[in-house]
Formats: C-alpha cells, sequence, structure tokens
C-alpha cells in the first residue's frame, strides 16, 4: 500500500468506521441510520471552531462591502494599489479568508470518506480486523429506517434534502440582499434540484448525511446569530 493509501486508511478510513460501529452498537441501538446521524452531528460539533470563524466573516464581509465597492471604484486603474488598500482593509477588520477555506477542503474531505465508511456499514463490508479492541464486531447490519432501506437509493429523501435546501437557500438570500431578484429564484431552484438528482444515483444513507449538515447549520444561525457580530 502507498504512503497516501496507508494514511488514508490508517488515520481516516479506520477511525471513523470505528467510530460508527460504535456508535452502531451503543447509542443508536443498531440502526445504521441513527448511527451515521449520530456520526455527522460529532464531526460538525468538531469543526465548531471553524464553523463560527466562518459566521463572524459572513457578518465582517457585509460591513466591508461599501468600501471594497468604494476601492475597486477609487483604484480602477492601478492594480497594485487597490490590491494594497484591500489587504489594509481585511487586517483592518480581522478578516480570515482562510477559515472558510479549510472549513470547506475539510468538509469536502469528510464527505469523501464518510462516503467509503458509509458504504462499507450499510452494506456490512466491515473487516473485523480494521476493529479497534474496544468495539464489537456486528454480525448483522440493520439498514432498516421506517420502511426505508438506508443501503437503496431513495428519491423521497433524497427531495426532502432538496426542500429543506430550497428554504435555506432562499432564506439566507432573503436576508443578504432583501427582496429576492429573477437570478436568485432560478438558483434557488436549481442547485437544489441538482443536489436532489444526485442524492437519488447515492445510497439513502448519503441524503441523511447532508439532511443532518443542513439541519446542523440551519440551527447554528437560528440559535448563533451573536457569533456573526463582527468584532470591533
Amino acid at each position: 500500500m502507498s504512503f497516501f493509501g496507508n494514511l488514508w486508511t490508517t488515520y481516516l478510513y479506520e477511525p471513523l468506521i470505528n467510530v460508527l460501529v460504535w456508535l452502531y452498537n451503543g447509542p443508536a441501538n443498531e440502526n445504521i441510520v441513527w448511527a451515521v446521524v449520530a456520526l455527522t452531528l460529532l464531526l460538525r460539533i468538531l469543526l465548531l471552531p471553524l464553523s463560527i470563524i466562518s459566521e463572524k466573516n459572513k457578518a465582517k464581509f457585509e460591513l466591508m462591502k461599501d468600501k471594497f465597492a468604494d476601492i475597486q471604484k477609487k483604484f480602477k486603474n492601478d492594480s497594485v494599489q487597490r490590491k494594497a488598500e484591500i489587504r489594509s482593509l481585511l487586517r483592518e477588520h480581522k478578516f480570515s479568508p482562510w477559515a472558510k477555506v479549510v472549513l470547506l477542503g475539510i468538509q469536502v474531505l469528510v464527505f469523501i470518506v464518510l462516503y467509503q465508511v458509509f458504504i462499507g456499514g450499510v452494506k456490512g463490508k466491515i473487516s473485523r480486523d480494521i476493529l479497534y479492541s474496544w468495539v464489537e464486531f456486528p454480525n448483522v447490519i440493520n439498514t432498516n429506517f421506517y420502511g426505508f432501506n438506508a443501503a437503496e437509493k431513495s428519491l423521497f429523501w433524497a427531495v426532502v434534502v432538496g426542500v429543506v435546501l430550497m428554504w435555506g437557500v432562499r432564506k439566507e438570500l432573503k436576508q443578504r440582499r432583501g427582496k429576492l431578484t429573477k437570478s436568485d429564484l432560478y438558483y434557488s431552484i436549481l442547485f437544489p434540484g441538482s443536489v436532489v438528482l444526485f442524492l437519488w444515483l447515492l445510497p439513502m444513507v448519503k441524503s441523511m448525511f447532508i439532511l443532518t449538515t443542513i439541519l446542523f447549520s440551519v440551527t447554528i444561525a437560528m440559535f448563533g446569530r451573536a457569533l456573526r457580530k463582527p468584532d470591533k
């Protein structure tokens, strides 16, 4: 196995599959979907510091929008000075653009790893060899979730994700810009619609992962508006 392959398996896949199986055996009461939901929430809680920084950056960016426009207009013919003024503005407001980049990068990586973990979990492709000593090997993986099979495709749950995502997108656009434009409406329909088609091609468990992630983000936005108050 290559160095990166060993790194992926030892430090990413194996820890997550062990936590998933432990959750399945214990708190999730042998239901793989609830184990996936619990694992997703656990990971989002671990990433909460980056989420807090990202929320604060949103508020700071709103405050800087007019100043950005002024700089673009004032130094439109002087790219060197324009960049210097923008850097100065970012430092003045302690704006951390890398927080969002790192958060998105980690989420993409987690999404890829979890795809492998979830598929292995819901289809029972778990080797005894990769489980830690404190994790009991499950003889059977229960994929039933209130009449749905977590290992199979589900248009219903893909549409549920799409509806919740559309609601969230429209709410965020209205808070940011006020009245929605025609392009906003198109985006609020086409983006969730493409997500529905994508999730429809995957096992239902991925829809539950995305749905849990969206609801967690909505909860943070609803109960953590104080986090979006920029530092003075």
